[in-house]
């Protein structure tokens, strides 16, 4: 039968990944409020101020407000100011969100985004984490007879496995980056056959059928951390799109309005070009009072002999405006400034010509990694050019040496140089020192660090002290403790003889779940873990993230939406005569919501029983025991029998056969020691 016949095998290498099941959603109800809080003294003065994000989540959505206040006041606002209030809806299976309020648009690489209030309808891709929207390798292949399958890249093998006669599919490759890709199949009876294929990895290059789109309406907001309710009286619109042709192609189209007479409208598009390289491109056209201009991109990118390449330029052409643009030249006529004023405002906030090229090598001789880069910005009235060299270089298991400089190339006397040496000690502790070297400033920094991680209890500090050749310091020293309520951090900083103290908090506190937990600031979702039995670890993939309160609470602040992820408990952590009736559950939630996680852990009220018969000789081992109202058992030796959920008082019953039915009742005590042992108990 011809090859195209047969059923293509599909071989999935873990690349990819299984969309949730929606269904196991179940959205919380409740509030949430993410807090900061700071304070520093320096000699004479004293401040304090914070930043905090209130949510309400209800199964229609989520209602946000936000803002920052601020012991002092400042350019004019007062100690309070308003970020951002918004409605926003998820549909998790038509991939789509929905948003009413304050907003930043979304942009493609080539346009620019602008704060707006408004409404906003786009794809939900950056929420659905599960699914994969980039291009992923993928080779196929025919074997005549059932063949083993070696996959290598860059002659490192990464994938072994089997395959069936017939044509065959390798999927969601993993750790394939870019390179050269071989292909070997070995039958049974010993004949190979090998493929060779290049492939290079293009971040911005969409799967097949993956369309992505944005629309955004609203008034531009001005002032924006300093004002709260400061809006320009126009209607800014924009509308994006980007659509994966074939996986090799991905096209896009991005269109802006405005009400006072803007039309801008462009097109794009990201190139796969013979598993070498990427070139991307787009080219945009402007019409605004009166002005017309345009604006384009071209950036190549490739591999070619370990040789990782880019190269880049975006210009103008005439008067190109976008809805950034106009909102600058529109903030500044309304701040009084002249027509004049405004228009080089508006000019000098947009580059006219920016080029950038570079390299990135590691050497055949050396495992030292080189990158090279050079940029031009052509603004009204300047140039600026820059080049910069970056080595990295592991020197041993622990040791690691850092390198980066650069040169003004309009100024010969700009120079700069920055270096370090790291150590590792143990999982935690880095100790570096370095230099760094800048307007004709020497530095000499050492510095040793032990970050603070997601789990409770966690400790983290720092120390660093940095000499300068030519006189004057730099010290500071912190220590911060991630406490179950929240993260506190107290740091101590010298300027030159200039003492600075500054404290900070961090942290979260939520009502949902039938309960009120204080906890580490919470992210893009949460779970509350419930019934699992005090003082016991819970563990978040793998990692211990803490333990449960005297209920048998915990809050996880960080969990990946959309996304199912394990949760389990310690079982040997939990208290003597406790049981819980699982140990590992899954938790899935929504974006910006929780989920409940119940390990239904109890106190077990059980006890060890010694049973005999009248005579005093222990009932035989094999009979069961059946407790009135509750379960039931089988008789150990010595008449010994394990029994839960046993109350105040207790009847138990054994079916001796055809000596009938014997019975025995005992006492217990709840409050008493956990598994106690009772008995003799005479069962007649």
């Amino acid at each position: 039968m011809p090859v195209e016949r047969l059923q293509t095998y599909v071989v999935g290498l873990g690349g990819d990944r299984t969309p949730t099941n929606l269904d196991a959603i179940h959205s919380l109800s409740g509030v949430l409020l993410n807090y900061g809080v700071y304070a520093q003294h320096v000699p004479g003065a004293t401040s304090v101020n914070g930043n905090f994000e209130a949510l309400a989540m209800t199964p229609a959505g989520v209602v946000t407000l936000s803002g920052i206040v601020d012991s002092q006041r400042s350019y004019g606002s007062g100690h309070a100011t308003r970020l951002d209030t918004s409605w926003r809806l998820i549909d998790p299976r038509a991939i789509r969100s929905y948003l009413v309020g304050d907003f930043t648009s979304n942009a493609l690489a080539w346009t620019s985004s602008v704060r707006l209030a408004g409404f906003q309808i786009a794809s939900a891709f950056d929420q659905r984490t599960d699914i994969v929207t980039t291009a992923l390798p993928q080779f196929s292949g025919s074997a005549a007879l059932p063949s083993s399958l070696d996959l290598y890249v860059n002659q490192q093998k990464v994938y072994s496995g089997q395959v069936p006669s017939g044509p065959f599919d390798l999927r969601a490759l993993p750790f394939v980056s870019g390179g050269d890709v071989r292909l070997v199949t070995t039958d049974v009876t010993g004949h190979q056959l090998e493929i060779r294929k290049s492939f290079y990895y293009v971040a911005q290059q969409l799967r097949k059928g993956i369309l992505q789109y944005s629309i955004d309406v609203g008034a531009p907001r001005l002032d924006y951390g300093l004002k709260s309710f400061d809006y320009d009286r126009t209607v800014f619109a924009s509308a994006d799109v980007r659509y994966g042709v074939d996986g090799a192609l991905t096209v896009e189209g991005h269109a802006e309005t405005s009400a006072d007479g803007l039309g801008e409208a462009g097109f794009g598009l990201v190139k796969s070009i013979g598993g070498r390289g990427a070139l991307t491109g787009s080219f945009a056209a402007s019409r605004y009072d009166g002005h017309t201009g345009a604006k384009y991109t071209i950036e190549g990118q490739a591999q070619v002999a370990g040789l990782r390449l880019f190269a880049g330029t975006e210009r103008t052409i005439g008067q190109y405006f976008d809805l950034a643009r106009v909102s600058i030249l529109r903030s500044a006529r309304s701040s009084g400034a002249s027509a004049a004023d405004s228009a080089s405002y508006a000019a000098s906030a947009q580059a006219t010509i920016l080029d950038r090229a570079g390299l990135s090598f590691t050497p055949w001789i050396d495992p030292t990694a080189i990158s090279v880069s050079y940029n031009r910005v052509v603004m009204p009235g300047s140039t600026m050019r820059t080049g910069s060299l970056s080595l990295s270089r592991e020197l041993g298991s622990r040791l690691s040496l850092y390198a980066n400089g650069f040169m003004d190339f309009g100024n010969q006397r700009r120079v700069g140089l920055f270096a370090t040496l790291n150590l590792r000690l143990g999982r935690k502790v880095n100790v570096s020192g370095g230099l760094n070297r800048d307007a004709a400033r020497t530095g000499y920094r050492l510095q040793a660090t032990s970050a603070t991680g997601q789990r409770q209890g966690d400790l983290g500090w720092g120390l660093s002290d940095e000499e300068f050749d030519h006189g004057g310091a730099q010290r500071t020293g912190y220590v911060s403790y991630r406490a179950p309520q929240a993260l506190v951090r107290a740091q101590v900083d010298d300027y030159g003889g200039q003492w600075r103290e500054s404290a900070q908090i961090e942290g979260a506190i939520v009502a949902a779940g039938d309960g009120v937990f204080v906890a580490n600031r919470v992210g893009d979702a949460f779970a509350i873990v419930r019934n699992a039995g005090p003082g016991v670890e819970v563990m978040q993939g793998g990692m211990r993230m803490g333990k449960t309160d005297a209920g048998g609470h915990a809050l996880l602040p960080e969990l990946i939406p959309y996304y199912e992820q394990e949760i389990l408990i310690d079982p040997t952590s939990l208290p003597d005569g406790w049981e819980a009736a699982a140990t590992q559950r899954t938790a899935v939630a929504g974006y910006r919501q929780g989920a409940v996680v119940d390990f239904g852990a109890r106190p077990a009220h059980g006890a060890v029983l010694t049973i005999v018969r009248p005579d005093g000789a222990p009932i035989a081992a094999g009979y069961t025991v059946r407790l009135d109202g509750g379960e039931q058992a089988v008789v150990a030796y010595d008449g010994e029998v394990y029994l839960r959920g046993l109350g105040a008082r207790n009847r138990v019953t054994i079916d001796l056969g055809p000596e009938g039915i014997c019975a025995a009742e005992f006492a217990y005590d709840p409050k008493g020691p956990p598994q106690p042992r009772i008995g003799p108990l005479t069962c007649r």
